[in-house]
């Protein structure tokens, strides 16, 4: 991930709930509903582990793509154009926020394109996700590239690189892009989950597929992947869907297990991690705090949890205090803090997210007392500003995330359902399921990508 990639502050489903509802919108070949539930995607995902050695202590078998042009490098925005000057390194201040649609050929065609994931990196931008066809319900990993955002192109699937399978996420660490997903090859026993994959690339163009049953990415069915200080690090479940798991690899070819010998995370769920520093903060819920009685219904969420690492080798368990429930995203924020937000008591309802604010690098949390008044659909820290997008669409922008200023949106004008995948520098990356005009029997679903420059 480039220095300046910063995630969305949203509250999104756990996310195996919302592959699952991805999985679903295929099979019902583009309802509202699956469209709703496409558009929530989340790739605020970072953690560490501890090494463990691997069985094999070998480079994986792999596959790769072998065809496709050479991708140029990326040049950075030229950045803001007005003269006025804000915040404490005296960077220029926004105008307004200038939108464009790339173009759609790459996400579009027969099947059902859904972008999953993406991220920045020194080569331009990457995008995931998977091609699903609905006459034959085949699934096969997608991968588009592109140097500035506005002209795409989808990765040939040489050599059957990206089938069977559905790409969840990719990060960025020098030149080298690691992504993660799920087989979608075998039919799962109930109650298992499919079996992981990790793909590999120096490019963005050609990739190489690990394989073989027995490595242990296939042992976890990972939910994100993501780029820290000394290295890669991936996350989800084992296979059984009840122990949280965390992998790391240095150079994302040769990976190894966090062995939690003292529990840290049993009863917990991940839902995003950060960096903090030189180390990691991670928020998330626990199951195993919540007693709810036999044949009682309870629509609050679960307690809020959080863990830390200083080192990204050893974690520790944070204090949250006594209340707050289920913390959904985690990301770095404005004058060297972190910022979580979590859900409230009422499980049932639809409400505003509940800010939660870390000074300690994540070791503990508070809920912040103003509350905010959040209402914005999605954030975003850029430098030393943060930007707020809320629907219906309108834009803020603030340099101490108490005085906020209004953003003006030119350009074409977004979907409502739009959502952040990438930013970096003045440039951020928005994208949408559509349903294709004539109801084509094998094409319900496309995707979109939209260009944002802050000028």
């Amino acid at each position: 991930m480039g220095a300046d990639l910063r995630f969305p502050s949203v509250i999104a489903p756990e996310p195996r709930i919302g592959a699952q509802l991805r999985h679903g919108f295929s099979h019902l070949a583009g309802t509202a509903a699956g469209v709703a539930a496409v558009s929530v995607l989340i790739c605020s995902l970072l953690a560490a582990c501890s090494a463990v050695p691997s069985p094999s202590g070998t480079r994986p078998a792999v596959s790769t793509t072998t065809t496709g042009p050479s991708l140029p490098v990326a040049t950075e925005s030229a950045g803001p154009t007005t003269a006025a000057s804000v915040g404490p390194h005296s960077s220029p201040a926004w105008a307004s926020f200038a939108w464009a649609e790339a173009d759609p050929e790459p996400f579009s065609g027969p099947g059902n394109q859904f972008i999953m994931g993406g991220t920045a990196w020194s080569g331009g931008f990457v995008l995931v996700g998977e091609n699903y066809d609905v006459p034959s319900g085949t699934s096969d990993g997608a991968v588009w590239s592109s140097t500035d955002g506005l002209r795409w192109q989808l990765i040939p699937n040489t050599g059957g690189t990206f089938s069977g399978s559905e790409i969840t996420a990719v990060a960025a660490r020098g030149s080298t892009l690691v992504a993660v997903g799920i087989s979608r090859s075998e039919d799962q026993a109930q109650g298992t989950q499919p079996p992981g994959l990790l793909w590999t690339s120096s490019d963005g163009i050609h990739w190489l597929r690990e394989t073989g049953t027995d490595s242990i990415v296939s042992q976890v069915s990972p939910d994100g992947v993501v780029a820290g200080p000394g290295g890669f690090i991936a996350y989800g479940v084992d296979l059984t869907g009840k122990s949280q798991q965390i992998l790391c690899s240095s150079d994302g070819i040769a990976w190894h297990r966090f062995a939690d010998t003292d529990g840290v995370f049993s009863g917990g769920t991940v839902r995003s991690i950060t960096t903090a520093g030189n180390g990691f903060a991670a928020v998330g819920y626990s199951a195993s705090l919540r007693v709810v009685p036999t044949g009682v219904f309870d629509p609050t969420p679960p307690p809020a949890a959080a863990w830390w690492s200083a080192d990204g080798q050893s974690w520790h368990a944070s204090d949250v205090g006594s209340g707050g429930y289920d913390l959904g995203t985690v990301e770095p924020w404005l004058g060297g803090t972190l910022r979580a937000l979590g859900r409230g008591a009422c499980g049932g309802c639809i409400g505003p997210p509940v800010v939660w604010d870390s000074s300690d690098g994540g070791q503990t949390w508070q809920q912040d007392p103003r509350n905010l008044g959040v209402t914005y659909y999605w954030s975003l820290v850029m430098g030393d500003r943060a930007v707020e997008m809320d629907r219906p669409l309108a834009a803020t922008w603030s340099a101490d995330g108490r005085s906020w200023h209004l953003l003006p949106m030119t350009g074409v004008t977004l979907p409502s359902d739009a959502y952040p995948q990438i930013a970096r520098g003045q440039t951020v990356l928005v994208t949408d399921s559509v349903n294709p005009p004539g109801g084509l029997a094998n094409d319900q679903a496309d995707s979109r990508v939209y260009v944002g420059t802050l000028r």
